[in-house]
């Protein structure tokens, strides 16, 4: 499932719908997030969360449109997901941005749902975070640009700490 953070953005919509027309059995069928019915996931389906863009606000970190006001912090993104994940899931969850430097932005709000994630599910799956913007398409999860959230997340930034210039 894509599941797209957005009130109708043009881009947004193109990424998410393009992707599932490519290649639906990785990606699944794109839904807007503030649907008033999103589909449960199946046990091993991969999630894709897709926004504008990551930023922060009063050190809250933040997924969506500050034009628009349109955003979710991790926690509504958390009540979310969880209203669609089966109890025992083991599918991964790859949130990623299509605009600005993504890794460094997005990365505290990646592991800020992983760990409320990993708090309430017994979840055996990975949160990934991607390293690059999504301009055209979403990686495939084979992707290197995909940052896996582990306790060494320090060194995953630093890896890409130049992208914070993107």
């Amino acid at each position: 499932m894509i599941l797209m953070i957005c009130a109708g953005d043009p881009a947004i919509v193109q990424i998410g719908h393009r992707q599932s027309k490519h290649n639906r059995e990785t990606f699944g069928k794109p839904h807007h997030m503030f649907s008033r019915v999103l589909p449960v996931l199946g046990l091993s389906e991969h999630l894709f969360v897709l926004a504008k863009s990551a930023y922060r606000e009063r050190e809250t970190p933040l997924l969506g449109d500050a034009e628009d006001q349109l955003y979710v912090d991790p926690a509504e993104l958390f009540e979310t997901v969880a209203s669609v994940c089966p109890k025992q899931y083991i599918g991964n969850i790859y949130i990623c941005t299509h605009t600005g430097g993504p890794l460094n932005n997005a990365m505290p709000f990646v592991r800020s749902f992983e760990m409320q994630f990993r708090g309430v599910f017994a979840y055996t799956g990975g949160v990934f975070g991607c390293s690059i913007p999504v301009v055209t398409s979403i990686p495939s999860p084979a992707d290197p640009c995909w940052i896996k959230v582990t306790d060494d997340d320090a060194d995953a930034l630093s890896k890409y700490a130049f992208m914070s210039d993107i």
